[in-house]
């Protein structure tokens, strides 16, 4: 997939050509250059920006999953807190008995 696709599939509302005007020049380590090559080479990307885009889509990706299970971990652990917060709750003892006060007026 070209930039220009996968960019509008992430964020339809921001045209390609402004994200393209501001240029970043990074220099890739020996071993990174040396997979974005091999990748080239099998023949699965067309440039080296397609090799890129997929490896920040997979981080993009994997931070998604991350974001998930810790939410659900909360959400687990919040839920095993009210749990054990209910069962210390005995079901049959009686506000009115229990203070040690007799024949209450009100």
């Amino acid at each position: 997939m070209d930039f220009k696709k996968w960019w509008e599939m992430r964020s339809p509302t921001i045209e390609p050509k402004l994200l393209c005007a501001n240029i970043m020049q990074i220099v890739l380590p020996p071993e990174v250059e040396a997979l974005v090559q091999r990748q080239l080479i099998s023949g699965k990307y067309n440039s080296a920006i397609d090799v890129i885009l997929a490896g920040v889509k997979l981080l993009e990706q994997q931070q998604d999953i991350y974001q998930e299970r810790l939410q659900e971990l909360q959400q687990d652990a919040l839920e095993e807190a009210y749990r054990q917060a209910s069962q210390e709750i005995e079901p049959t003892w009686d506000v009115t008995i229990a203070d040690g006060l007799t024949n209450e007026t009100w």
